[in-house]
């Protein structure tokens, strides 16, 4: 059986689902630093594509 391997981070019941249709998932819980280090990327990527589409509609970067 093939293993495949995300290195995602999870949330609202995500692995009870992946179980539910038959298929096996292993989960971990991690310390701050470890999450803080696995969601940093993530926020970087979702800020960048917040600035640019704010730019391209010549809306503020920053907003209150």
């Amino acid at each position: 059986m093939k293993k495949t391997i995300y290195n995602k981070l999870v949330r609202d019941k995500i692995p009870e689902i992946i179980e539910s249709s038959g298929k096996t998932c292993m989960t971990a819980i991690l310390s701050d630093g470890e999450y803080i280090r696995c969601i940093t990327p993530s926020w970087m990527r979702n800020s960048r594509n917040t600035i640019r589409i704010r730019i391209s509609k010549n809306l503020p970067i920053f907003w209150k």
